[in-house]
């Protein structure tokens, strides 16, 4: 439950700040955001793919630890 938590948090997190620095760019921000709209979808396609590759040399908790830390690290290097 905690791995569910703190990734979808940090999602949630990710899209808010994301449409806030849209907001703020010189740029198409309908553009900007269509094309973080469909990184998104697409990553969400295809991490699961990515994880059952993976699945077979690493258990389940190993695979959320691991998407925990680039989460954190993205925040981290954000800042």
């Amino acid at each position: 439950m905690l791995g569910f938590s703190s990734l979808g948090g940090g999602s949630g997190v990710a899209t808010v700040g994301f449409a806030l620095a849209v907001a703020r760019m010189n740029t198409d921000r309908g553009l900007a955001m269509g094309f973080f709209n469909t990184t998104i979808y697409a990553g969400l396609s295809f991490a699961p793919i990515i994880a059952g590759i993976f699945i077979d040399f690493v258990s389940f908790e190993k695979l959320f630890i691991a998407n925990g830390c680039i989460l954190a690290v993205g925040i981290i290097l954000k800042s």
